[in-house]
């Protein structure tokens, strides 16, 4: 059973660096920094829609805004 792995390029939201990571044949993207540690989860919903989860580094915290 072959799947069908894309290439998808990335820029890290927190810190810049590009980075590449696969989607595979349910839409996933699960791609990690090297540099800062966060990690970011992408889902493909549509041709037009697509959900990014974003996880802060190890012993970080993501500030509210409020």
């Amino acid at each position: 059973m072959m799947e069908n792995w894309s290439v998808s390029k990335r820029i890290c939201i927190n810190c810049g660096q590009k980075i590449i990571g696969y989607r595979d044949a349910k839409g996933f993207i699960k791609i990690s920094c090297p540099r800062c540690g966060l990690n970011m989860v992408s889902k493909l919903i549509s041709r037009r829609h697509e959900r990014i989860d974003v996880y802060a580094p190890q012993g970080n915290v993501i500030d509210d805004i409020n």
